[in-house]
């Protein structure tokens, strides 16, 4: 008997929110699942508006939920993403939420989701307006994030939390080494796969419409792999020649390591990620690659368990950050990050910064990227070094018309169809 895709759902959720687990590791889970896309676009859904989804239930509910009966109240936020956001009959989305009451052996809900979801369907107009007056509800982000997006982007904040709320477009890398970005074009239109080159980066490839990776072109052979368009700037702004010593700092779970190897084979790269599983992942996509570096499971701080001593040409520091940058991506970092982890990751960036720098040669280059948006991750961090490090010198960086007038350059989200990212490039002066 076929279980109701709800109910995977509200577990997956339970998982998020009880147990802090990302939705990404989440949905390694349900990937053989008959019908994984729809349980997956359930739970990014709810994780990505729980916070209007709750404060309309909270509109419709006489009395607060008990802790122990959790499972229902997921029940009541799904049937009413379903029922605003996803393309289903309101009685449709009624009557299977209902039916996914059973499986949780509490037959008084029944009717209580039932009623809530049925009053939403005469109340929606009303529910909707004043939503749209209550700013966390309307925009569904925690409070200190509207704050700091408000305080460093002041005229442009709202489009910003909008588009953290899209839903991301599934991009592809194109292996420059094995077929070009218009050849791998081709390939896709052979098996009815529509996908439109990307405006920021050569190798980019954004499709109209997700699709597993099991169905793109010699996926396993190595043509290609899946990775945001901004993500991809950080091989060619590094500036890596044949001959070099490259060190990737932070680098599971390996899609720029990959792409620098793909750019410029003939490298002696060193690949460090301090958690053993997402190392893993590296190994994983330079085999199925064809790709060799040292991959190395270590602190980068602890440069002694790890430095043979000889200082590398190259560095890239894909900073630990708020990943604020790629909420439209996963959007359950609104639930998972909290405004207390900010100052920790900044002391760590700046720790690393300082570590890493006294790696690279002289006259080397130091690549600095974030998936941030937040300024004290980014161009006020480097203002620190600098001022710190004389002998730290910026090397302009293009990614849009014009050179923006901080230090690095900030994409932000949905900005030419891509994640919101940072990038700062330091030469060090000989």
């Amino acid at each position: 008997m076929k279980v109701n895709p709800r109910v995977k759902v509200v577990k997956q959720l339970i998982a998020l929110f009880a147990k802090g687990r990302s939705l990404s590791e989440l949905a390694e889970n349900i990937q053989n699942e008959d019908q994984a896309p729809l349980i997956q676009a359930m739970c990014y859904g709810v994780a990505r508006y729980y916070i209007q989804l709750d404060f309309a239930a909270k509109q419709l509910l006489s009395k607060p939920m008990k802790e122990k009966d959790q499972d229902i109240y997921l029940l009541i936020l799904i049937g009413l993403f379903q029922m605003m956001y996803m393309r289903v009959p309101d009685h449709a989305a009624i009557s299977e939420t209902v039916d996914a009451v059973k499986a949780f052996k509490k037959p008084w809900a029944k009717g209580l989701v039932n009623a809530i979801l049925r009053n939403f369907q005469r109340k929606k107009e009303t529910l909707l307006k004043t939503i749209e007056q209550n700013e966390q509800a309307k925009f569904s982000y925690p409070v200190w994030i509207i704050d700091k997006v408000k305080k460093a982007y002041p005229n442009t904040w709202e489009q910003i939390l909008h588009a953290g709320n899209e839903q991301a477009p599934m991009t592809l890398r194109v292996n420059q080494s094995s077929v070009t970005t218009k050849d791998y074009l081709k390939l896709l239109n052979e098996v009815k796969i529509t996908g439109n080159e990307s405006s920021l980066v050569e190798s980019a490839i954004i499709l109209e419409q997700a699709v597993p990776v099991t169905k793109l072109p010699k996926f396993k052979e190595g043509f290609c792999s899946v990775q945001d368009a901004a993500a991809q700037l950080a091989a060619g702004f590094l500036k890596v020649e044949p001959g070099m010593r490259v060190l990737d700092a932070c680098a599971a779970p390996g899609g720029k390591t990959s792409h620098l190897l793909e750019s410029v084979n003939a490298i002696q790269l060193t690949a460090i990620d301090n958690v053993a599983s997402r190392v893993e992942k590296i190994h994983e996509n330079l085999n199925r690659l064809h790709l060799k570096a040292s991959v190395k499971c270590a602190d980068v701080l602890d440069s002694d368990a790890w430095w043979d001593g000889e200082l590398f040409d190259r560095i890239l520091l894909d900073a630990p950050c708020s990943a604020s940058g790629v909420i439209r991506r996963h959007p359950d970092i609104k639930h998972l990050r909290l405004e207390t982890d900010i100052e920790a990751l900044v002391k760590l960036q700046s720790a690393m910064l300082g570590k890493l720098w006294g790696l690279l040669k002289p006259g080397g280059l130091l690549l600095y990227a974030t998936c941030s948006i937040f300024p004290e991750e980014n161009n006020e961090q480097i203002a620190k070094f600098i001022k710190k490090h004389s002998e730290a010198k910026e090397v302009n960086l293009m990614i849009k018309e014009e050179k923006t007038s901080f230090i690095g350059a900030q994409l932000l989200p949905g900005e030419l169809n891509s994640d919101g990212f940072y990038y700062l490039l330091l030469q060090k002066k000989a």
